[in-house]
Order: structure tokens, then sequence, then C-alpha cells
């Protein structure tokens, strides 16, 4: 069964890239580079997906 969800990209004050998923509730990550990001992502979901 796959599922698609919208997640938010977003980078903070001190340079830290936070994402949050709006429709789980309390479903957010944050991680200093976009690669250790993505790889959060990746264990997470088994893959990713940009949409812009």
């Amino acid at each position: 069964m796959s599922r698609e969800f919208n997640v938010i990209i977003e980078r903070d004050a001190d340079g830290y890239f936070v994402a949050s998923v709006p429709t789980l509730k309390g479903c957010h990550t944050q991680a200093k580079s976009f690669t250790n990001y993505a790889a959060l992502l990746i264990v997470g979901s088994g893959r990713v997906s940009p949409v812009s």
C-alpha cells in the first residue's frame, strides 16, 4: 500500500532544516544539513519525493 503526504520544509534562524507533515499530528523532524534531513525521511517513509 502506497501513501503520499505533503511535507513542509523550512529553515530556522539557526540554519536547521525543520520539516512537518500537517496531516500527521506530531510528525516533525529537524536536521543541520539537507543530506541528514533526507536520510531521516528515507528511514521514516522508504522514499523521498520532492513536491514543488
